[in-house]
């Protein structure tokens, strides 16, 4: 069964952050990129509940 992913507007909702925080942790470097797909001439993440749980471990790791 495949697993459940999510797209970058749903993962910034959860973690309670901008979708552009978390472009800009993904520019920088701060996190690793999703596996990604392209849509025509767009490119989608897809998040998966471990990817979620990295950059939701960074968002802690900035604040302590």
């Amino acid at each position: 069964m495949p697993k459940k992913t999510y797209t970058t507007s749903e993962v910034a909702e959860k973690l309670l952050i901008s979708r552009e925080t978390l472009y800009q942790w993904l520019r920088h470097g701060k996190i690793p990129e999703p596996r990604q797909i392209r849509l025509g001439t767009k490119t989608q993440y897809l998040w998966t509940d471990g990817d979620i749980e990295t950059a939701k471990k960074y968002k802690i790791g900035r604040r302590a």
